[in-house]
């Protein structure tokens, strides 16, 4: 039998061949497909087959000319193949020595054998099983030669002048034991790839377990996805729901407090016209006894009507507008401003006036503590703005200098004195107690009061640290040096202690709020360059600090012009007032026991109370 390619396409199909049935070859080969015996370059029967070891097959004559075309961009010595571009050296003898396509050449001879035969046999009556006959296969390159044997070194079946000829010296055996030999070594590797299979089948099973798992993945996050976009839509349509019901109530309580005061006014205009009408016709009268007799009934009538005019303007709190803040946990679109800016304060050196008014803070009585630094002065106010004292300097002191200043649960004041290096401890009174830090501090700034520990600290912006003192005074620890890095300040400005001690600073030229432990050990920072992202937290220039009993932490920007809110972990969480709400230069911020914040604008020199 001759060898075809190994792998060849044909070679599947041609297996069917070599077995037919007892009904005859012409039922098989009529299911043969057209497209086996076709040349896919010259679209004809194969003529002397030649096969490619890529194992696309082509007429010999097809390959020559191929190769001898200019047109071909084939590399010298070799053959590009027309399907698949895979390129094949060229033998010594060129395409001729191509290996032949036994298989496809014989199926082309038993076709054309079985289409004449069919053309010139008469129509059998009943069905004849047609005669088995055994088909020599004839070598392509000798006409007429049959193919006898295996050449074992160049693996070609040939015939006997090809073993004269081509293959003189080469070990040659007989065809059919040569087949016997490659058949059995054939079932060796088709054993070989069945095992090697397997470990693939298993790889290509997982695989496609894994895909279904992948696509089941992804199915479930995009439902996760639609649920929970359908969930925070909600959420922000009952948001927007609650404040426009919230607003027309306070829309519809403001308007008929307008309607109920001007129709007082109203009646009282009216009353006032008819006290003015009744006068002038009394005054029309020729007798006097007549116009003296209505001058007491005029007068409590005008009397009367006098009543009823308002001892002061309309009474109604116009204030309403929309802030939006950033969608968080709560999914709140913002809030509603309803109370306008209360402020008090304007640049002055009268008493509740003020010369850049650097810091405040708050006692647990709501009263108002201003370091008024131009003035030199510290100035006392009730929590609606009403001035109450001032302090004085000392004898034989340097004028004050106050830019900080905190307070104690029982009223002690302490402030940093930036003209004398110190700091000062005042009585709820404003009276001297004692100062200290001459010998430690360069330029005291800020200055906090933590009451869990009874200790006071202090920035000192020259040396770029943060001192820790007993509330005497005692110097107990220092931390800080110049620099850029975390550990390290540049104009540590403020200070700030929430409910665990953590010490928060202002580094007003690193651009950012750093955060400590009790010790100084540095927990974290946020914030960032100047304008940088100023809508998402960053600090411009932070200055005041403070925090609200969750420990929040609320930071004045005095580059950006606005108060901002944090987390405790630094997290930004929104805007407490910016330029839009009358912010120009925010400096100083405290938090009033009814939680209001307070915010010290240096540029108006103005004390502004807003709503949390």
């Amino acid at each position: 039998m001759a060898r075809s390619p190994r792998g060849s396409p044909q070679e599947s199909k041609m297996a069917s061949l070599t077995a037919p049935s007892p009904t005859g070859t012409s039922t098989v080969l009529n299911k043969i497909s057209d497209e086996m015996i076709v040349c896919n370059i010259c679209f004809e029967t194969y003529n002397r087959p030649k096969v490619l070891p890529c194992l696309h097959t082509f007429c010999m004559d097809c390959l020559a000319r191929l190769t001898a075309s200019k047109t071909t961009k084939s590399p010298k010595g070799k053959l590009t193949c027309p399907m698949c571009r895979e390129e094949t050296p060229l033998p010594k003898n060129g395409v001729k020595g191509l290996r032949d396509n036994f298989f496809v050449s014989n199926l082309c001879q038993l076709l054309h054998a079985e289409r004449e035969r069919t053309r010139n046999a008469p129509r059998p009556r009943s069905p004849v099983p047609p005669r088995k006959e055994k088909k020599e296969v004839t070598c392509g390159t000798h006409e007429g030669e049959v193919i006898k044997y295996f050449c074992d070194k160049c693996e070609l079946p040939i015939c006997g002048d090809c073993f004269v000829m081509e293959h003189n010296g080469h070990t040659v055996s007989k065809l059919k034991d040569a087949a016997s030999k490659y058949c059995e070594r054939i079932r060796e590797r088709v054993g070989e790839c069945r095992e090697r299979a397997k470990p693939l089948q298993q790889a290509v099973s997982l695989l496609v377990a894994m895909e279904n798992e992948l696509k089941q993945n992804k199915e479930t996050a995009k439902e996760e996805i639609h649920q929970h976009a359908e969930m925070l839509i909600e959420a922000i349509q009952q948001s927007e729901e609650e404040m426009v019901s919230a607003l027309e109530e306070i829309y519809t309580e403001r308007k008929d407090s307008l309607a109920t005061q001007r129709g007082e006014m109203q009646a009282g205009l009216h009353k006032l016209e008819e006290c003015v009408q009744a006068a002038d016709e009394a005054l029309e009268k020729d007798s006097d006894v007549e116009k003296l007799s209505q001058w007491s009934i005029l007068e409590n009538s005008i009397s009367e009507a006098g009543d009823l005019l308002p001892t002061q303007g309309p009474d109604v709190n116009m204030c309403v507008k929309f802030s939006a803040e950033h969608l968080h946990e709560n999914f709140r679109l913002g809030v509603l401003i309803t109370e306008p800016v209360f402020q008090f304060g304007a640049k002055g050196t009268k008493d509740g006036e003020f010369d850049s008014p650097f810091r405040v803070v708050t006692n647990s009585q709501g009263e108002i503590l201003v370091a008024d630094n131009g003035n030199k002065r510290l100035q006392m106010f009730d929590s609606k703005g009403t001035f109450k004292w001032k302090s004085e300097k000392e004898e034989g002191d340097k004028f004050l200098k106050p830019v900080d200043v905190a307070v104690t649960p029982d009223g002690n004041i302490y402030i940093t004195d930036v003209a004398n290096k110190c700091v000062k401890k005042f009585d709820p009174k404003g009276e001297v107690i004692s100062k200290f830090g001459n010998d430690v501090l360069d330029i005291p700034s800020g200055i906090a009061y933590d009451a869990r520990t009874d200790h006071v600290l202090v920035t000192d912006a020259g040396k770029n640290r943060i001192t820790i003192h007993s509330s005497d005074g005692e110097l107990l620890h220092h931390f800080g040096s110049p620099g850029d890095d975390d550990s390290n300040f540049n104009r540590p400005i403020f200070v700030a202690v929430n409910s665990h001690s953590d010490i928060i600073v202002s580094d007003y030229k690193n651009h950012c709020v750093k955060v400590f432990d009790s010790e100084g050990l540095f927990l974290f920072k946020f914030g960032g360059e100047v304008g940088a992202d100023a809508d998402r937290g960053k600090h411009g220039m932070p200055a005041g600090l403070c925090v609200d009993p969750q420990d929040n932490i609320i930071v004045a920007d005095i580059h950006n012009g606005r108060v901002d809110l944090f987390r405790p972990d630094g997290s930004f969480l929104r805007h407490i007032a910016t330029a839009s709400d009358g912010l120009l230069s925010p400096y100083g911020v405290a938090m009033t026991p009814e939680g209001r914040v307070v915010v010290t604008d240096v540029s108006d020199c103005a004390i502004k109370i807003y709503k949390y």
